[in-house]
Parts: structure tokens; C-alpha cells; sequence
């Protein structure tokens, strides 16, 4: 990281390690009145260190900061600086445990906001009992604690400037909002501050934020996948220059904000994850269906990496829909009533809400539809898009998986149709309605926004309860209408067949965007019978927030996007998938695609772990590669 303009080269006995900081000269502590986005540079470590010596001893310069370098503890001699008890300091005197505290703080990575908050918490307190000790105030004290004294005046500037940075931190970002736009880095209090310009991250960084960092590089790729550490270290300074150098960036090798930008930019458009599907040196599958545990070909697993236990730890918070505890390590305190209702109140009202209006976009009066021939798209055009979807797809993602060609009777079926027979049986009526109930109370926006504003988890005690009154009584209350949104959903996978729905719409207009949704949604819904096995046993076993969400439709969505992405909407596609209302002399706007909003969830997943080794839990069903155990 770029040094302070008015903090001096460190001598250190090795080469000048810079670390996370803000850009350009520190500020004035006027400066410092409000919380400031900027972080000042980590405290560093305390043993043999010697800008740490400097500063123990003797009067603080203006605007000095300690510097954090986990990787400089241990490897130098320790200070030779005593706290006055002479030969008694083989005993742990108060400076010993001010120093040893400096030095865990050193040890710490960037993003581990509680634990540094934690050490942050002592510090204070041992500065206070070395100060009685030696009675600091009332007696006369050599020149040696009077150095120590000076040191301390800045020690307890630069904690209170790290609790204002965990302060900042420990407010998150709001997602929806924030600078980087890249699924892969959103949340990310740190690579926020890089992407507005507020710090840079360079040499002796460390964390899962380094993490993503690297295996952005290393997709790109820029940095081989093994040197992914979570440690900023000479080989990641190399590919970040390597990624500069290509981008016409300056070489400073450090990721400041216009670095941040073009690799965040890279990853918009999903063709760095088209890329890494190619696997070059093999060629399609040659037989539909998965390959079996263990038995793909060595080149689909180029790419991938082993992950670490801090890393697993972090893949599976990745995924979880539920709220998840903040930079501070906390999770939310549930309160029952914020003001406008109790939390109970509240959901039940939304929810029922919510089915009245599935119900009237999807399910109204289409069962009278299904009585009119002509109201229903004809087989012969709805296989032809089919077609063109399942080409898409396997044209990125057909060396690890493919399945027989999508044809109505064998591998399409008629939604509506297929759910009214399963619907005969009255049971799984029950567990539709549930079903239906669940995707609204784990996967609705406005319910996580409830949930937020409630500080609820649902698998939470007291929050699980009432949820569970909630969904009872949602299915007692509308349990004809789910019924009907179960028949008209508008496309699901089951047992490794594409069911879709055929109902036309009113004008031939509104007829060729309902060709352009269908050939999107043929891609996702022919994505879910690609899932591996051993995949949909492991994340079956996720309760649905806990990750099976994000597994189960946020991957499938990350998938679809970078299928779609790389689309071209050419003339014959577009006669292809509009068919009978074709207009030659109309260039038909393709509708945007959307999704389920947990693709966000799934591509934070493959900024940590790498989209290759997404691709290899999903398609080939090694499941440890996200974090799971097959």
C-alpha cells in the first residue's frame, strides 16, 4: 500500500512492506471530528520493529501512524525497551502485556473486525496500568518513562482512530447502493473503501477481502490459483502489476481505486466465468447426463483449488439467506415490535399479501384458459426455442454436463398438466401449499426486508415459532389460491425433465416477449437437470436459508446469466425463437432478464472460492470444493 507523504521509510532489516491505509498524507485530527470512510494504517507489530521502537521511544512525530505487519512478528529480535523494573523483567511487567497486546493486534487480519475490537477494548487498560504503576501525574519519572509516556499520547490517538474505522466498518454497505456492482465483491466493507477511493491494499494485507482479491486475479487469470492465501505477498504484487500492465493502469502494484474498478468492471458481464467453462483441451461431452463421482476428466478440475478452513467457514456463510452476523461478530437482537406491529402482525399481513398477488399475476382465470386450444402456444414452436436454449447452454457449460435433446413428451412436459396430476393426491397438496408458503418466506425481498427491520432469523427460537404459526395460518387462509400458483408457475425441473407453461398472451407483441422469457427461462430450468447428484444431496441438507437457496436457485442463476451474457441476438435467433410472430421489419427489444436475487449470494460464494471450483460442485459434484462434504 502507497506510504503516508509525511511518515518516513521504516527501516526493518527487509524490504518495506506497505499496508492498508488512507490515500495521500494523514489527516488532521480535526479531521477526525465524524466518522471518515478513510481507515488509518494498521497498528504494527511491536516486536523489533523499528519505526514500533521509534515510537516507544521517543516524542511522536506529527501525523505518525504504527503500521501492521503480521508477517514481521517473531522474525526480528524483541524491543530491548524495559518498563523500569530493571532485572525483574523476566516477570510479565505491565509494558510486557501492553506489548504482547500490540502484538496480537498485529497478528490480526484486516477483516477480523471483533477480534481487533477486542484487542482494542484492552489496550486501554493496560496503557492505564503501566500509567498507576508509575504513578503518572503525581511522581517524577526518568527520561525513559517520559519517552514511554510520549509514545502512549499517540498509541491512544491511533486506537481511537482504529475503533472509528471499526465503527465505520461494522455499519457494512448497503448493497443495493454501494460503488462495486460485481456480484463476486459486494458487502465487502473494505473493497468498498477501495472502489471510492478511500484506501489501497498492498504488501502484508491480509483477510478474506485479499482473498477475493486474489482469486479475481487468479479467474482472470493473472495469478496461479495456488497462490491464493488471503496474504497480500510478493507473487500477488507481481499480478497485480501483470493486470495493470494490461490494462494500461500504472505499475505500482498495489490495488488502489482505478485498479479496483477495471477488475470489479471485468467481472460484470460474466465472460471471465464463459472463459473458464471452456476447459480447451477437451471437447463436449459426449453422452448425456452427469459424469460419474470421480471419473470427470482431470482437465475439468484445471483451476479449481483446495480450500482452507477459514475459507470453507466463509463459503458457507456465503451462501446462508438468513441474516448473518455483522463485522462486529454480532448477530441481530431480535425486537418483536419496532413501532408499526409485532413482527408476527406484520409477516402475516405481507405474506397473505403476498399470495393475492401471485395469485392474480400468474393464476387468474387460467384455468379457463386451458379449456380454449387456441389459447396455448403450439408444441412445434415452444421445442424449437428449447432448442436454442439448450444449444446456449451446452455452448458454455457442455463439457461438463449435458442432457438429451428437449423435446415435448420426453424431456418437456406441460407444467400446468403435470402439477394437476400430481395434485390428485392429497398430500402432496399439503406439501405444495407449503412449498409454496417457504419460497415467499425465505426467498421474498420485502419479507428479508421484515426480517431486517425486525432483527428476526427464522430458524431463530422465538422468531421460529412465530413463523411457523405464520405459514400455518397463511396455508389455512389461502390454500385454493397456492394451489392454483402451484398449477400456472411458470416453469419448473423435476426428474430431469423441463416443464414449461403455454399459455399465449393478447398481441403478437406481447407474444414475442413471451418467446424471449421462455428461451431464458429453458436455460435455467435446463441448468437444474444438470446438477450433479452428489450437489443436490448436499445442498438438500442445507436448510433453506442455511444455503440450500442460494445452492439450488442462486447458482443456477449465476449460471443462466453467463449463458445469457454472451448471447448473440442475431437475425436467426431472432426468427428462431419468435416464430409465427416474427416481424422482419421489427427489431423486437429482448426483455431483461431477471431471476432469483441470490445469484448475488452465489457469486459473493465463487469470489471466494473461484467460478471454477463453483462449476465443479455443481456439474461434477464435488461438493468440498464450496465448503460442503459430500
Amino acid at each position: 500500500m502507497r506510504q503516508h507523504n509525511d511518515h518516513p521509510t521504516e527501516s526493518t532489516g527487509g524490504s518495506q512492506r506497505a499496508s492498508l491505509g488512507p490515500v495521500g498524507p494523514v489527516a488532521s485530527q480535526a479531521n477526525w471530528a465524524v466518522p471518515d470512510v478513510r481507515l488509518v494504517q494498521r497498528l504494527q507489530t511491536a516486536a523489533g520493529n523499528a519505526a514500533v521502537t521509534d515510537l516507544l521511544t521517543h516524542p511522536p512525530t506529527v501525523g505518525l501512524t504504527l503500521q501492521r505487519r503480521p508477517a514481521d512478528v517473531g522474525a526480528t529480535p524483541a524491543l530491548t525497551l524495559k518498563s523500569g523494573w530493571g532485572f525483574l523483567a523476566i516477570l510479565a511487567t505491565p509494558w510486557d502485556h501492553l506489548q504482547t497486546a500490540l502484538r496480537d493486534y498485529a497478528s490480526l487480519k484486516d477483516d477480523q473486525y471483533a477480534a481487533r475490537a477486542a484487542v482494542l477494548k484492552r489496550l486501554p487498560v493496560l496503557i492505564t496500568d503501566w500509567e498507576l504503576h508509575h504513578n503518572v501525574g503525581t511522581a517524577a519519572l526518568t527520561a525513559e518513562e517520559k519517552a514511554k509516556v510520549a509514545a502512549i499520547v499517540t498509541l491512544r490517538q491511533l486506537i481511537a482512530d482504529e475503533k472509528r474505522e471499526l465503527a465505520v466498518l461494522a455499519a457494512g454497505v448497503d448493497e443495493a447502493t454501494q460503488a462495486v456492482k460485481a456480484g463476486r465483491f459486494k458487502g465487502d466493507p473494505l473493497l468498498e473503501q477501495v472502489m471510492v477511493g478511500a484506501l489501497t491494499v498492498g504488501l502484508g494485507n491480509s483477510g478474506l477481502y485479499v482473498t477475493k482479491l486474489q482469486q479475481a486475479l487468479a479467474d482472470m487469470p493473472y495469478l496461479a490459483v495456488d497462490k491464493v492465501s488471503g496474504t497480500f505477498d510478493a507473487d500477488t504484487q507481481a499480478a497485480v502489476k501483470r493486470f495493470q500492465r494490461a490494462n494500461a493502469l500504472g505499475e505500482t502494484g498495489t490495488v488502489d481505486q482505478a485498479t479496483m474498478s477495471r477488475l470489479e468492471g471485468g467481472f460484470r458481464g460474466h465472460a471471465v466465468e464463459k472463459q473458464l467453462a471452456q476447459a480447451p483441451k477437451i471437447g463436449p461431452k459426449s453422452s448425456a447426463g452427469q459424469f460419474a463421482w470421480g471419473s470427470a476428466p482431470t482437465q475439468l478440475g484445471v483451476g479449481t483449488r483446495v480450500l482452507g478452513p477459514d475459507e470453507q467457514t466463509a463459503a458457507k456463510e456465503a451462501v446462508k439467506t438468513a441474516q448473518v452476523a455483522g463485522p462486529g461478530g454480532v448477530l441481530p437482537t431480535f425486537v418483536n415490535d419496532v413501532g408499526p406491529g409485532t413482527y408476527e402482525s406484520r409477516l402475516q399481513t405481507l405474506v397473505l399479501g403476498l399470495v393475492d398477488r401471485q395469485f392474480n399475476r400468474l393464476a387468474r382465470g387460467k384455468a379457463v384458459e386451458r379449456t380454449k386450444p387456441d389459447a396455448l402456444f403450439d408444441w412445434a414452436h415452444l421445442d424449437a426455442v428449447a432448442a436454442k436454449s439448450k444449444a446456449a447452454t451446452d455452448a458454455v457449460f457442455g463439457k461438463f454436463a449435458t442432457g438429451p435433446p428437449l423435446a415435448h413428451g420426453v424431456s418437456i412436459h406441460d407444467a400446468w398438466d403435470t402439477k394437476v396430476l400430481e395434485l390428485q393426491d392429497v398430500s402432496v397438496q399439503d406439501t405444495s401449499a407449503t412449498w409454496r408458503v417457504n419460497k415467499l418466506l425465505t426467498g421474498n425481498a420485502d419479507v428479508k426486508a421484515l426480517d431486517r427491520e425486525h432483527g428476526a432469523i427464522q430458524g431463530r427460537g422465538p422468531e421460529k415459532a412465530i413463523v411457523d404459526r405464520v405459514r400455518t395460518a397463511v396455508i389455512v387462509a389461502k390454500r385454493d389460491k397456492l394451489l392454483e400458483i402451484h398449477k400456472a408457475w411458470p416453469a419448473f425441473a423435476s426428474a430431469g425433465v423441463v416443464n414449461i407453461q403455454r399459455f399465449k398472451a393478447a398481441t403478437a407483441l406481447a407474444n414475442r416477449d413471451e418467446m424471449w422469457k421462455l428461451f431464458h427461462t429453458v436455460v435455467h430450468e435446463y441448468l437444474h437437470t444438470l446438477e450433479h447428484s452428489r450437489y443436490r444431496a448436499y445442498q438438500t441438507k442445507l436448510g433453506q436459508q442455511e444455503g440450500s437457496f442460494t445452492l439450488r436457485e442462486g447458482v443456477v442463476e449465476y449460471f443462466t446469466h453467463t449463458v445469457l451474457d454472451g448471447v448473440a441476438y442475431d437475425d436467426p435467433l431472432r426468427v428462431a425463437v419468435e416464430g409465427p410472430f416474427h416481424d422482419p421489419l421489427t427489431k423486437h427489444p429482448i426483455p431483461p432478464y431477471g431471476g432469483y436475487a441470490e445469484r448475488t449470494s452465489a457469486e459473493k460464494l465463487a469470489g471466494l472460492v473461484g467460478a471454477r471450483n463453483v462449476m465443479a460442485a455443481f456439474f461434477l459434484g464435488d461438493v468440498e470444493k464450496i465448503g460442503g462434504k459430500g
